[in-house]
């Protein structure tokens, strides 16, 4: 797949640095997406199913899941392993993936999960990795599951500043581009990906970053299986 972006490998590396020196940065409060995800869960019958977030950070979203269904089968999917050290002490009975999304072998998980959950981490990947990303939560599902993400919207006050790498698509920190999204480009990648679309609407909510209040606006999708 080409990219705009910097190498895989870069970011990877970015991120674990990121992790070993802030650890649970963005505090342990679960993110709106993730608590619009549990009425998700409850509506499609999933208390007791399998659930995986690629891309999970240190956990925070699958604890809020496993406090709420203690039954649910959670498994978790990162890169780094300083994050998946944090996620593994915070959340119980967890199965933990350690591996780079773009090289994850999902052949023998097809129709696995009730639940792909994605927050805030399809923004990190140019439009052919998340379409490749999407595509692959779309696989593992059951025929009858879900994939709930939550995107970067263009909307979000970020947008647009910072060094620019790609149309839409910005480092605005860090040294990590962020691809911000609007509605119709985030319908094309259901699309590509094998999905179509249940519920897609946007959110705003005040985040604490480093003890400091940012407000991001983002969009919450819904998607199931093409029929």
């Amino acid at each position: 797949m080409s990219s705009l972006f910097p190498s895989v490998r870069k970011r990877i590396c970015r991120w674990i640095a990121i992790y070993d020196s802030q650890g649970q940065r963005w505090g342990s409060v679960p993110r709106l997406a993730a608590q619009l995800a549990l009425a998700e869960i409850a509506r499609t019958g999933s208390r007791n199913g399998g659930v995986i977030d690629p891309g999970w950070g240190y956990g925070r979203d699958l604890r809020l899941f496993r406090s709420v269904f203690s039954g649910l089968d959670l498994s978790g999917l990162d890169a780094s392993l300083p994050a998946l050290d944090c996620a593994g002490l915070a959340v119980p009975n967890l199965r933990a993936l350690h591996t780079d999304i773009l090289k994850y072998d999902h052949g023998s998980e097809v129709g696995r999960y009730d639940i792909a959950f994605s927050n805030y981490f399809l923004h990190l990947f140019s439009d052919s990795e998340a379409t490749w990303i999407m595509g692959k939560m779309s696989a593992i599902i059951k025929p009858l599951g879900r994939v709930v993400a939550s995107f970067v919207s263009i909307r979000e006050r970020h947008y647009g500043r910072g060094v620019t790498w790609a149309p839409r698509c910005y480092e605005v920190s860090n040294g990590v581009p962020r691809r911000f999204r609007d509605e119709e480009e985030i319908s094309k990648l259901c699309r590509s990906s094998g999905l179509t679309i249940v519920t897609l609407q946007t959110f705003e909510k005040v985040e604490i970053v480093r003890g400091q209040p940012d407000v991001v606006i983002g969009l919450y999708l819904v998607a199931k299986p093409l029929a």
